[in-house]
């Protein structure tokens, strides 16, 4: 197994990539946002980071992702109201390319 460049939020994203039980993969994409919206945080007021920055940006995407992929299903993937709107305010900063993150 490759060794992780971030493993503080990285753990947790691959964790949620690797959940099939769909009774268990809101609690794995929950445990993934919260890792890297804490990231993000402390990224905010560093000047160094830009490479992880870009990392972040992709490990949402794949979230979001993952949710989208997995929404139909007969579990509601959506864990919370609020993240859905915060993945909706990151998909639009994300799009516009506005937005650090």
């Amino acid at each position: 197994m490759e060794e992780l460049q971030y493993p503080k939020w990285q753990n947790p994203l691959r964790e949620a990539q690797a959940e099939t039980d769909l009774d268990k993969l809101p609690e794995k994409l929950m445990a993934a946002e919260s890792a890297l919206f804490l990231r993000m945080q402390e990224l905010a007021t560093s000047n160094d980071g830009h490479r992880e920055s870009s990392a972040i940006q992709d490990a949402f995407l794949q979230l979001l992702r993952i949710k989208t992929e997995n929404s139909s299903s007969r579990v509601s993937i959506w864990t919370d109201r609020s993240t859905e709107t915060d993945f909706e305010a990151l998909g639009v900063a994300l799009a516009s390319g506005k937005g650090r993150y």
